[in-house]
């Protein structure tokens, strides 16, 4: 038998009313999306519902994506990362290392999330997420309108 050190979950579960429930759903992986070694995708919990990994998306090693997860195109989630259930990505995404994503959570399109944050709100396009979870604009992005009130 080989060793396989990515996984995408065939046998998960979840409880409901104190009972086991078989996740129904799906996960869809598009074009060119790269996952390194030991990572770990949850399927949807209900049929018909997916977790869905956009095109040119880059999974590091030891990175968790949650069940109904949807990240946009071209994210990239570094090391050790955990990207918790309903959470919505959007496009050009980048998480740093060990970074933790709570439930339920939308993140803008060109977001920046630096290494070690805990993300415990939405992110609005275009900007970064600092250390003290605040929000700045993001100057990488293409959207980015440098202005007095920019500290950048």
């Amino acid at each position: 038998m080989p060793f396989i050190d990515n996984f995408i979950g065939e046998e998960a579960a979840w409880f409901k009313d104190g009972e086991v429930v078989p996740m129904e759903g799906g996960v869809k992986v598009g074009d060119n999306v790269f996952f390194q070694n030991y990572v770990s995708v949850k399927k949807a919990q209900k049929k018909g519902e997916y977790t869905e990994l956009g095109d040119n998306t880059y999974l590091c090693s030891f990175v968790n994506i949650g069940h109904n997860v949807k990240t946009g195109k071209r994210c990239y989630i570094a090391p050790n990362s955990t990207i918790c259930g309903n959470t919505i990505l959007g496009d050009h995404v980048y998480v740093g290392a060990n970074t933790v994503i709570v439930q339920d959570l939308k993140i803008g399109n060109w977001v920046k999330i630096r290494a070690g944050s805990v993300v415990d709100k939405d992110i609005p396009d275009n900007t970064y997420w600092g250390k003290d979870g605040k929000c700045v604009p993001n100057q990488y992005s293409p959207n980015y309108e440098k202005s007095d009130n920019n500290t950048n």
